[in-house]
This record gives C-alpha cells, structure tokens and sequence, in this order.
C-alpha cells in the first residue's frame, strides 16, 4: 500500500505511522541514539505529509466529481494505482524539498535497516531503491 515513485511518498497514515509508531516499530526509546536515527528516519519520510481525501474534501470538491479523478489527476495516478490506494487515510508527502541529512546514504548502505524500514513502510522488495 506504500509507493515511492519518483519523489513522491504515498502511505496510509495509521496509528503505527506515527512517531511513537515507529519507535514502537522499531524496538528503540525514544529520546536514545536508535531512537534519534528512527526520528530522522520518521521526520524524513512521513512527517508533514498530506491527507489526499481532506485536502481533495477542503480545497478540490467543485473541479473534480469524486476522490479518484482527483487522484488521476492531480497526481497522475493509473486506475490500478487508485484501485489499490484509494483510502480515507491516503497521504502523500514530497521529497523535493526535504533536507536529506544522510537519511537516503543510511537506508542504501545498511542491508539491515533498509529491509526494517521496508517492512514498515509495506514496500516490497520489487520498489525500487531511487
């Protein structure tokens, strides 16, 4: 249910898709070095992302007839990319403007904590690493 295409992060935002979700996740307390690394991790990929149903609700109500043409459209998705990920708690989040903070060297060098970061992202192996 997770996809990184190009820059571009689409998850659904559960409970476990929070900070302290992660670092329940991941085993770590929170304010420990594990823990610091688990929060650059979080604030990289998931912190301040959008939700695409209220941001569709509040802002695309009138241009768009329903949530998935506004999905279509708007983010380019294919009709078996909505089928998939249409979701109340659908968020997307934009890494073009991020600070890397060497989160992306940590994740491409240790074999360890990339597969981790997968199973917690739900991506499976087939995603590729850009």
């Amino acid at each position: 249910m997770r996809d990184i295409m190009n820059n571009d992060i689409f998850f659904e935002k559960t409970p476990r898709m929070t900070l302290i979700g992660a670092c329940l996740f991941f085993g770590v307390k929170r304010k420990s070095y594990a823990g610091t690394i688990v929060e650059r991790i979080y604030d990289y990929y998931c912190r301040g992302a959008n939700n695409l149903y209220l941001e569709y609700f509040l802002y695309y109500r009138k241009e768009f007839g329903d949530f998935e043409s506004f999905l279509e459209k708007k983010y380019n998705l294919f009709r078996d990319e909505i089928k998939n990920k249409k979701s109340f708690l659908l968020c997307h989040k934009s890494l073009d403007y991020e600070a890397d903070g060497h989160i992306t060297d940590l994740l491409l060098e240790d074999e360890t904590i990339k597969s981790i970061f997968r199973k917690y992202m739900d991506i499976g192996e087939h995603t590729d690493d850009n």
